[in-house]
């Protein structure tokens, strides 16, 4: 039995899945079938990322169609990432976020790989790295919690995107050398590493590493263009003079509550979410969450 610190919503089996996730996870079963017929090949040759025919072919919708390809190990990691992560971060975000950031990342490790492999022999299809892409997000907002895997395999999010990754590393160096090996790795999985930890910390802050300097002087900045907008000048002397006495009046008082930061309310909203589940939070909660999104 998995101890409740352990698991990122003890109740996220019995949530209904929504919609985009519930799609991506019949699209890698849909490959399945197609590799059982031996029909994988076609699939992967109009769909896949192959250099020479974006550019000079201009096959432009290749940046975008590559995660529909018949490829085992992507399969796999698919199978993981669009059951109840997938769900889980589609909640958070809301279908409509959910489905343009897929999009984006999707466009955007495209255009990556390609100017990176544009003078190789090398292509990329398979959902892999859209895949990772939902676990490193979801293990970034989850550290503690696990996947379960349609009702009974159940394994910790860390040690199954660890595995993954040291398998993309060692198949990659095994079958390439030096700068191809880094571009294969790129493709079959570590861009969804690298870009997802860089637009999840960046979004949510779950920790401060790194940018809390840079999140306290956008704070800062934005609170005196505001107040500076809405107080008279003649009265600026004195409001500062009274918050200045307030801020330093309120850690040494007993009873006197401090407004928490919106960074500070994310992070116990998060903290929540990861305790209990989404659907744990109230109304107001949600709404903040949302918010709080939208203007990231």
């Amino acid at each position: 039995m998995t101890s409740p610190a352990l698991r990122s919503r003890p109740d996220s089996r019995a949530t209904m899945p929504t919609s985009i996730s519930r799609i991506l996870l019949l699209m890698c079963f849909a490959l399945i079938v197609l590799i059982a017929v031996k029909s994988g090949g076609a699939v992967n040759a109009f769909t896949g990322l192959i250099p020479m025919k974006v550019y000079p072919g201009w096959e432009v919708w290749r940046l975008v169609t590559y995660p529909v390809g018949a490829w085992w190990f992507g399969i796999m990691v698919g199978l993981f990432a669009f059951y109840s992560p997938g769900e889980e971060v589609e909640g958070m975000l809301g279908w409509k976020n959910f489905g343009l950031l897929l999009l984006a990342f999707t466009f955007v490790s495209g255009l990556l790989f390609l100017l990176l492999a544009s003078s190789h022999n090398m292509a990329m299809f398979g959902p892999a790295n859209l895949g990772l892409f939902i676990l490193i997000g979801y293990l970034y907002l989850f550290p503690r919690s696990t996947i379960t895997f349609f009702f009974f395999f159940r394994i910790r999010t860390w040690i199954l995107v660890t595995v993954i990754a040291l398998a993309v590393v060692v198949e990659s160096f095994m079958m390439e050398g030096s700068f191809l090996a880094v571009v294969r790795i790129l493709g079959d999985g570590w861009l969804g590493l690298i870009l997802g930890a860089a637009y999840f910390h960046a979004r949510f802050q779950k920790y401060p590493f790194l940018l809390r300097p840079i999140r306290s002087m956008e704070r800062a900045a934005t609170f005196n263009r505001v107040n500076s907008e809405r107080v008279p000048a003649a009265q600026e002397p004195r409001r500062v003079s009274l918050q200045a006495q307030t801020r330093a009046r309120t850690p040494f008082q007993k009873g006197v509550a401090r407004e928490m930061s919106d960074e500070e309310r994310l992070n116990a909203i998060l903290e929540k979410i990861s305790e209990k589940s989404y659907n744990a939070l109230t109304e107001e909660e949600k709404k903040f969450l949302r918010e709080y999104s939208g203007r990231l």
